[in-house]
């Protein structure tokens, strides 16, 4: 496998994990549904492989929203997260969230499968 399809596929997977603990979140205020072409007039085209644009899809489902809307509010949260500097501590405890997540959900799925002599799970993070 390629090394930057790995690194496509672990970045899918980080994405994946983090949603998961917010698929069932309402969107954020300043993110809006609305009809195409009415209220925006730039369109951004953004290419990805299948597994990226299968993840964000199967988000959308859990969400009840169109694709779009999922990507859309993904990316103005990522503008107001820039825009908030680092002196906005709301932002940076969020982002630490985010993380932590990541990071438990990639735990977990270390630890599912690794098994000690005694024949349970065992973890090295002790």
């Amino acid at each position: 496998m390629g090394k930057r399809l790995e690194q496509a596929l672990a970045e899918s997977d980080e994405i994946e994990a983090a949603e998961t603990d917010q698929t069932d979140r309402p969107l954020p205020s300043h993110v809006k549904m609305s009809r195409p072409n009415r209220a925006r007039s730039k369109v951004l085209q953004v290419r990805l492989n299948p597994e990226e644009y299968d993840a964000i899809a199967e988000i959308a489902e859990r969400r009840g929203l169109p694709v779009s809307t999922v990507a859309r509010a993904q990316l103005l949260a990522m503008i107001d997260d820039e825009e908030s500097g680092d002196g906005d501590v709301a932002a940076q405890l969020e982002d630490v969230q985010r993380r932590i997540a990541i990071v438990m959900s990639k735990i977990r799925r270390m630890g599912s499968g690794v098994k000690g002599s005694t024949g349970r799970a065992t973890s090295s993070l002790r």
